[in-house]
């Protein structure tokens, strides 16, 4: 498989992380990744499909962290359901994306750190508030203290303030329907078509998973290594299940 040296720096932080159901199910969502590249020119379509499998690994390896930690609403995640898998991986990476996209100036400093020798992900922001710029570190415990720059006056903001209004549950949701057809498509023949793809779609496919891979190290390194419930990713997750209607 074809990583950068920061990308395998992030891949290899899984090898190196405590024993743990979700630790599993990462490495599980890296092997298959790394199996679908070595399958793209033999056999396209089982390449596709062992990326779909990656994917759900990756979701399975974030709801175990969030269950193994006993995060409330976490009981609720069934880790076997495709609908939970698929929407807590869409769900996630609309954080990602919009903490990214923080205000006109932002940026996002995903960092590994060791915590007792352990790999964990720190992260910080550079954004604008009120136009005014601003830094926010979250170390432990996820609790975005942020100051604004150049000055010394310290502030606290709920970061997801900022990310309420941008969430598009219609889209999300349509994007988990087109997923799970598209997954039905490659693994079951219609009435009167067998779905195929080409090696083309494959590599396309594979790029967009790898860099969504790393995305889901980063926030497994953010969840499982940490023995306390982080309250910035509670209190995601009880969006989660509010824009989701997860009972």
């Amino acid at each position: 498989m074809k990583l950068t040296a920061k990308q395998k720096k992030v891949f290899d932080c899984i090898y190196n992380c405590p024993n743990s159901p979700g630790k599993y199910a990462m490495l599980n969502a890296i092997r298959c990744l790394d199996k679908a590249w070595k399958l793209k020119k033999i056999d396209p379509n089982i390449s596709v499909f062992l990326l779909i499998t990656a994917e759900e690994e990756a979701a399975t390896a974030l709801i175990q962290a969030l269950k193994r930690h006993h995060y409330l609403n976490s009981d609720k995640l069934n880790h076997k359901k495709h609908y939970i898998k698929t929407s807590i991986y869409i769900f996630f990476g609309e954080i990602y994306n919009h903490l990214k996209t923080l205000g006109k100036m932002a940026k996002i400093y995903p960092r590994i750190e060791d915590i007792d020798h352990n790999p964990c992900t720190s992260i910080a922001f550079e954004f604008k508030y009120k136009n005014k710029p601003f830094y926010a570190q979250s170390p432990v415990p996820f609790d975005f203290g942020v100051t604004i720059i150049n000055n010394l006056t310290n502030e606290k903001i709920n970061m997801l303030e900022f990310i309420k209004p941008k969430l598009e549950v219609s889209s999300m949701k349509k994007n988990i329907h087109e997923r799970t057809e598209n997954r039905n498509r490659l693994l079951y023949a219609s009435s009167n078509k067998i779905y195929k793809t080409d090696y083309n779609s494959a590599i396309r496919y594979y790029e967009i998973q790898k860099k969504r891979m790393i995305q889901y190290i980063l926030l497994f390194l953010a969840i499982d290594p940490y023995s306390k419930i982080q309250p910035f990713f509670q209190e995601l997750l009880n969006l989660y299940i509010d824009v989701f209607g997860i009972n």
